[in-house]
């Protein structure tokens, strides 16, 4: 046992012994929070508890409370604002306790300050549990419904320190003592749809003939009316596992942004005014909006955060979801690190330092604004490149999560996805799902099962018929009866059911299957079918790496809590990791293709080059299936690193894209009974180009005189990075200068960096980098792959001119005619292979016979100068046939120059001395020839 495995179990039994020696009156009304050390596991980061929340529903309400020993004032319940609050601190600790005004709720926010140095994941406390404790002398708690409400928060990873909005999932804050109260669930959350409705939402959905902006409708509802039954008390009681003060607002944004009201006059609308549902004015505010105008994402997430901040909300329990079908292209933008720029944007002067800057809000990071809890990013279209990584960093970095569904059921997935992840370590997750077709005339679909256990408090089925149908769902127990669900809820083409456990049924395998209606046309359709579990005890939270990148491993960490405690010690192969990445590299096919499309205006949304090309790809239908996730490899079973931590590393990403990360938690263990859930976290990994694969090449704009350096970055796996990252491309040059952004002509990822003012004859030094990556750093010729002005390591060249005997040759012949032809393959910028074969002719003379010698042979080339004129030097070995005569061995040595004409044209010209140093005769002989080379 470790140190700090010790100290644990020493402090919880001193917690347990102090409250077992109060007398009966005081444990009443005294509570007891223990706070866990959640033991590090290097190299893995492991955050520690940084916050808790503790809301009180009474019946009556004292005027003060104590926490950590220290009295706090509790407002009057007719308090407005500011006044509701009161601010101090207990011990180093911060402390803040609040009223919920016109209501006996109380909820003290108690931050751990103490414990950490400047930031959040600088934990400085000493390795060991403490105890804080909470004096409710004065509360009672006589009514149905009344007790308390807990949950703790931590920062969300090394990338985000300042802010805390995480649940904790394992090794969690818990009363030992809690005076016996009710442990009424989870806290309120705040949610805003941010909502895209520019001009292409009036496109159809790729490879369908539904308008993108009619799906949306579809997959808001469900949404909407999952959250509304998820929530929902069970039929005769009051008890929920939703809250009063759950909160919902719509942001739309498209050039600008607007609003929703969603309750008369309020931007919210509260869980507990349901006299008219969440859907009803959320179904009349869709309805109210048309696509229209171009798209915006930096002001959409900049006013859901405004109307965030207008709420009195929990720390850390704030979500944003945002849609988006398509690249932004108007300001305000948002930026990614080293960007400078982004198309349609306004410049943000310099290429930034940190990660997610609003374009027009300098310095102002996403993830700095409060409150903020994650930021769950859903975008429709291909599930890599440019605009895929740009919503998965703005997840990454708040801590949500990225779904880039490619068609309508994807879509109404990743919705129900998101109310997942913002409840997760709190109430839901997903059981099981099937996404399959029904034939014509089919009235059921297959079945699926559903894997109940006791910790379960609700079962929610979801079922969407693509066709609009209206399902029914068939749900039977174990014993294989049918169980009318008693919650439902429906729509268009939408089923939702809930039966609660164990009310409605037993723990065991459940089945459910999608019922046509009756007397209907059955065509064929598409489906989709979900089980999602109201968890009582069970809590887990998936992790990747952070920072992700071809050849970079990705370290996949699931922490897994049962009642708040780690659940360590799990049965081998409980834990499992499945992997899957792209087919192929988007990147490698844009590279490839030579696809055009027509940049369209679709109701003022302007289209870029890259976007017109990828719709091009898109109704060829040679696109989204090339770059689908497939599985890489078999199942890799997570380790138990202790303390409910279960680790696993992918190294194999050889591919850039999207890859998925399916963690299925499948055991049976004493402690749990029989467990079976899943999750599927999507992450982009991007291609990390190399400065040894990436390709560089220089040419001299005629009509200018600018140098114009192009730059196609290129992994060691052969993966181009692509078009759409021209703003990550950064350069510097010791003379000249440098003309940002790039531009990528081809839309094939070859990107032109253009240099005003060197001057003739120089090689500037010259820095090139792509998002931290140096490409090159040294004088420019040196930078330049396969010569001059070719894009790859190969070339071929072909002179012709005049040979010139010398010593016994030029005795007897005089000189002709030469030819040679050459393959050549760089090494680096300054060495290269060549292979050669030559025809060197010579006219006799003094009545001596013509003479013709037959060169081949093998040599090294050394570049030097640049960028566009590049002398060199060449040295080679080989054989010489003479005719008349015999086939001797020989060596020469000789000089030339490179001269750049275009992109893989190049002229030269060299001179070199042969020397054939086998036979009696001692050829010696020089040629001098002109001539063209290409690079390819």
């Amino acid at each position: 046992m470790n140190r700090s495995a010790l100290s644990r179990m020493i402090s919880r039994a001193a917690g347990l012994l102090l409250v077992a020696l109060l007398p009966g009156w005081a444990s009443a009304q005294t509570m007891t929070l223990t706070i866990p050390f959640r033991d590090p596991d290097p190299p893995l980061v492991v955050m520690q508890t940084a916050a808790t929340v503790v809301e009180f529903d009474a019946s009556t309400v004292p005027g003060t409370i104590t926490v950590g020993g220290a009295p706090f004032t509790v407002a009057p319940s007719t308090c407005v604002g500011l006044a509701c609050s009161t601010l101090g601190s207990a011990g180093g600790d911060d402390v803040k306790v609040t009223r919920i005004a016109g209501t006996n709720r109380v909820q003290v926010t108690v931050t751990y300050l103490s414990d950490f140095g400047a930031n959040f994941c600088g934990f400085t406390a000493a390795a060991a549990d403490r105890v804080l404790q909470f004096d409710i002398a004065g509360f009672v708690f006589a009514n149905a419904g009344n007790g308390y409400r807990l949950t703790s928060f931590m920062a969300p990873s090394d990338l985000s320190c300042q802010v805390l909005y995480v649940r904790v999932p394992s090794e969690q804050p818990l009363f030992t003592a809690d005076a016996g109260l009710t442990k009424l669930g989870r806290l309120p959350l705040n949610v805003v749809l941010v909502l895209d409705k520019s001009g292409s939402m009036g496109e159809l959905v790729p490879l369908s003939t539904e308008v993108r902006w009619n799906r949306l409708k579809s997959s808001v509802e469900q949404f909407v009316k999952v959250w509304e039954v998820v929530g929902a008390p069970p039929i005769g009681t009051v008890e929920s596992d939703g809250h009063a003060d759950d909160r919902l607002g719509i942001v739309f944004f498209d050039s600008t942004t607007a609003d929703a009201t969603l309750d008369g006059v309020n931007f919210f609308k509260r869980r507990d005014i349901l006299a008219t549902p969440w859907w009803t004015p959320v179904e009349a505010a869709l309805n109210s909006k048309s696509p229209g105008g171009s798209t915006t994402i930096g002001s959409g997430i900049a006013r859901g955060l405004v109307k965030l901040d207008d709420v009195d909300s929990v720390l850390g329990d704030t979500a944003i979801v945002l849609f988006t079908d398509g690249e932004q292209n108007r300001a305000t933008c948002v930026l990614q690190e080293g960007e400078s720029i982004a198309f349609g944007c306004e410049p943000s002067g310099v290429a930034t330092s940190t990660a997610l800057v609003l374009s027009d809000v300098p310095a102002t990071r996403l993830v700095a604004r409060t409150p903020l809890g994650p930021v769950f990013t859903i975008g429709l279209g291909e599930q890599t490149g440019a605009f895929a990584d740009l919503l998965d960093q703005i997840s990454l970095q708040t801590s949500g999560q990225a779904r880039i569904p490619r068609d309508g059921d994807d879509m109404d997935i990743a919705f129900v996805e998101a109310l997942v992840g913002s409840l997760k370590g709190s109430t839901m997750s997903l059981l099981a799902r099937a996404q399959d077709a029904m034939a014509s005339g089919a009235p059921v679909s297959a079945p699926m099962e559903v894997l109940v256990d006791d910790s379960m408090r609700r079962v929610v089925f979801v079922a969407h018929l693509a066709n609009g149908q209206r399902p029914s769902l068939e749900i039977r127990r174990p014993d294989n009866t049918v169980v009318q669900a008693p919650l439902q809820q429906t729509g268009n083409g939408l089923r939702i059911a809930a039966v609660d456990i164990p009310v409605n049924g037993p723990a065991g395998a459940w089945q459910v299957r999608i019922v046509r209606p009756p007397g209907a046309d059955s065509p064929a359709t598409t489906y989709h079918l979900s089980a999602y579990a109201a968890e009582s005890k069970l809590s887990y939270r998936v992790t990747e790496s952070t920072r992700t990148g071809t050849g970079e491993p990705v370290t996949v960490v699931a922490e897994i809590g049962w009642e708040g405690r780690g659940l360590a010690g799990l049965p081998p192969g409980a834990v499992k990791l499945r992997v899957e990445r792209p087919g192929e590299n988007l990147g490698n096919i844009l590279f490839d293709s030579t696809a055009t499309g027509d940049p369209g205006n679709n109701g003022g949304d302007a289209e870029s080059a890259l976007r017109a090309k990828l719709d091009a790809l898109n109704a060829q239908g040679q696109l989204l299936d090339r770059i689908e996730p497939d599985p890489a490899g078999g199942t890799i079973t997570m380790t138990d690193k202790g303390d409910g931590r279960y680790v696993a590393t992918f190294n194999e990403t050889t591919v850039g894209g999207q890859y998925q990360f399916r963690v299925d938690l499948d055991w049976t263990d004493p402690r749990t009974g029989r467990i079976r859930r899943f999750e599927t976290p999507e992450r982009q990994v991007p291609v990390i180009p190399t400065a040894a694969a990436s390709e560089v090449a220089t040419q001299t704009d005629s009509a200018t005189g600018d140098v114009l350096v192009t730059v196609t970055p290129k992994d060691s796996f052969g993966n181009y990075v692509g078009p759409g990252y021209a703003n990550f491309l950064s350069a510097q040059s010791s003379s000249g200068t440098v003309v940002l952004p790039a531009r990528d002509p081809t839309v094939r990822g070859n990107y032109v960096i253009r240099v005003t003012g060197v001057p003739p004859g120089t090689d500037p030094n010259v820095k090139i980098v792509y998002r931290g990556q140096t490409l090159c750093d040294e004088p420019l010729s040196g930078c330049v792959t396969g010569g001059p002005t070719g894009q790859s390591k190969h070339a071929v060249w072909l002179g012709l001119g005049m040979t010139m005997p010398s010593g016994t040759l030029n005795t007897f012949t005089d000189g002709d005619f030469a030819a040679n032809f050459g393959y050549e393959y760089s090494f680096n910028p300054q060495w290269s292979l060549e292979a050669t074969l030559g025809l060197h002719q010579f006219a006799g003379s003094s009545g001596f016979p013509d003479v013709d010698i037959t060169q081949f042979g093998v040599g090294g080339k050394w570049y030097f100068g640049g960028p566009t004129f590049r002398p060199f030097l060449t040295a080679g070995i080989g054989g010489y046939d003479i005719d008349p005569g015999s086939a001797e061995f020989g060596y020469n040595l000789g000089l030339g120059f490179q001269y750049g004409l275009s992109q893989n044209w190049s002229i030269e010209g060299r001179y070199t001395f042969h020397d054939v140093t086998g036979g009696s005769l001692g050829v010696e002989y020089s040629t001098l020839l002109f001539g063209v080379r290409y690079a390819y």
